[in-house]
């Protein structure tokens, strides 16, 4: 086939309405390599996309990885947060059992009180001639320090120095002591004995040593016995303007 180019519109014409001629014309202007650059870069493009898919499957894989290492991880919580609460409840469960133990042994107390404790109250104080008047549990002995107590406490009631509820509270005190000062004055104290010593076993006691007072028109000292006492126990026993101070006494020697 024969064509003639004449002009330049003519050669622009063949270049886009003839395929073979313009494909001899771009091997003519062209080297092979710029020839084939749109087909590398093709291949280049597909090749870069499909190693980019790849990355992006590895990162979507390392984020299903980690996401599973956080739920093993708040499952690992959960189990820790759950085996604390479990050693919360033994650690409840012995508080509990020692403060029974602490209950029980405080029935071993009233076998101290009219020895062991006397003599320590005695000490503290500086008393002589200490004596156990009354025990609410046990007789004392000689019993007619029990009758000789029992009688005063009857002629209090009966003229009105004390009430039948207060005579009640002395028969229930664990233990009443009389003893002598460095001045030689009649000193009468009341104990509260308890394994574990509460905030009950302090009013109690200074119950017991205001009725005392009545009773006998001496004064009288509160105290409490026992194993153990809480800090808010010891700030209660303290002394305020109204009230006397309960004397504390632990078996631990802690006071």
């Amino acid at each position: 086939m024969v064509m003639i180019i004449e002009t330049t519109d003519d050669f622009i014409r063949l270049l886009r309405e003839n395929e073979e001629f313009r494909a001899a014309a771009r091997r003519e202007l062209l080297t092979e390599e710029l020839l084939e650059l749109p087909n590398e870069f093709r291949k280049f493009k597909t090749e870069t996309e499909q190693r980019f898919d790849g990355i992006d499957q590895r990162f979507d894989g390392i984020d299903r990885s980690l996401d599973a290492m956080d739920d093993r991880f708040d499952d690992i919580d959960r189990r820790l947060d759950d085996m604390d609460d479990r050693f919360d409840g033994v650690d409840r469960r012995f508080d509990g059992i020692d403060r029974r133990l602490d209950d029980m042994r405080g029935y071993l107390l009233e076998g101290k009180m009219p020895t062991r404790l006397r003599q320590r109250i005695a000490r503290a104080f500086g008393l002589r001639r200490p004596k156990t008047l009354w025990m609410a549990e046990h007789y004392v002995q000689p019993p007619s320090t029990a009758e000789e107590f029992n009688d005063r406490k009857e002629l209090a009631l009966d003229n009105g120095d004390i009430s039948d509820e207060e005579e009640s509270r002395l028969e229930d005190t664990d233990m009443v002591m009389r003893a002598r000062n460095a001045d030689g004055q009649t000193v009468y104290i009341a104990v509260e004995a308890s394994g574990v010593i509460g905030s009950r076993d302090i009013d109690r006691a200074r119950d017991s040593a205001k009725i005392l007072t009545k009773m006998y028109g001496e004064d009288s000292i509160p105290a409490v016995y026992g194993f153990t006492i809480d800090d808010n126990q010891v700030r209660q026993a303290s002394a305020t303007d109204e009230l006397a101070e309960v004397h504390i006494f632990l078996e631990s020697e802690r006071f």
